[in-house]
């Protein structure tokens, strides 16, 4: 989290996949907005997202190209889909169109993961670059154990576990 101010919240880049026509827009800015918070928390400025041609401008190759391979398979998803064939001609063309649709779409994936790869890579990096611990961290982000325990209510369970085998081992 970095403590950065977002121009997109996480529920709506999640949202905006489902909201036709701002499903062609929205991921991309949220997508570079991700990916430029994780790569340089220091340098972000939250207006550089706000407009869509900087946007453009200021994002990497591979989120533009990420980009390019969501809305060509999202146009080409719906061509195939209005596509109804008569004869085996069409329902030949209509195969190699498919094949080829879901050829984009392998593509897609991988350059997603890729994608998601280099961010989780950004953000490991500079977590431990600024951070001298994990424990440190929680402790300057969680003023006291109670309000990380309002976070993370599964811990509760951790801590009473923790107790009981502690006890176990003293008896």
């Amino acid at each position: 989290d970095y403590k950065l101010q977002k121009t997109l919240t996480a529920g709506w880049a999640v949202g905006s996949f489902f909201v036709p026509f701002i499903n062609l827009v929205r991921p991309y800015q949220a997508m570079v907005e991700l990916y430029l918070c994780s790569s340089s928390p220091q340098e972000w400025r939250p207006e550089d997202a706000s407009d869509f041609t900087k946007t453009v401008k200021i994002s990497p190759k591979l989120t533009r190209l990420w980009w390019v391979a969501w809305t060509s398979c999202w146009f080409f998803g719906q061509a195939l889909a209005r596509w109804e064939p008569e004869d085996s001609v069409e329902w030949l063309q209509y195969t190699y169109w498919d094949i080829g649709y879901y050829t984009l779409d392998i593509l897609l994936i991988v350059l997603f993961l890729l994608l998601m790869k280099n961010i989780q890579g950004n953000q490991r990096k500079n977590f431990l670059q600024n951070q001298s611990g994990p424990s440190e961290a929680l402790m300057r982000h969680y003023a006291s154990l109670e309000d990380l325990l309002l976070d993370f209510p599964w811990l509760h369970l951790f801590q009473k576990n923790t107790a009981a085998m502690v006890c176990a081992v003293e008896d």
